[in-house]
């Protein structure tokens, strides 16, 4: 469903957020289990408890090379529609008001799944985002196929 990143380290206002939300730690995990992997997707931006980006997920790639699930990844991320990105902070804005300590104990970023979010009574059943996935899976690519632009380090006004 949806990956949370927090930024607080590297995100700074007037910054694009994708910049520093596309290489999260701990998430190695999506690049063994397809499954999983699939039923993710959306990553929203996290920074000192305020959203500051939400993003489809378009593939995946390990970003520096180790072991275990720890591994730091790559995603190729594309900026959600106005739609998708109320939708997504309506969800996160209410999980972060109920305050679980999921929540409060991320470090780096934490999955949030549809039975999670559930749990805490928050409908995930609106989520019309359309994030031009041809075959709905989220790929695995070649580290080299994401990077980020000088262009789009600046937010956009």
């Amino acid at each position: 469903m949806i990956i949370l990143v927090k930024v607080n380290s590297s995100y700074m206002p007037g910054t694009n957020a994708k910049t520093v939300a596309y290489r999260p730690w701990v998430l190695g995990r999506l690049l063994d289990d397809a499954n999983m992997r699939n039923q993710y997707k959306y990553l929203v931006a996290l920074y000192h408890g305020n959203i500051v980006g939400t993003f489809c997920i378009h593939g995946i790639s390990l970003d520096i090379p180790n072991n275990g699930s720890k591994r730091k990844v790559k995603f190729l991320l594309e900026n959600t529609d106005d739609n998708c990105d109320e939708e997504l902070k309506k969800i996160i804005n209410k999980l972060i008001s109920l305050n679980p300590k999921k929540i409060r104990m991320i470090m780096s970023s934490s999955y949030f799944d549809i039975n999670y979010l559930k749990s805490y009574g928050i409908n995930t059943n609106k989520i019309s985002c359309d994030c031009n996935l041809s075959s709905g899976k989220i790929p695995i690519l070649d580290s080299n196929e994401i990077f980020i632009q000088e262009d789009q380090l600046k937010e956009n006004f």
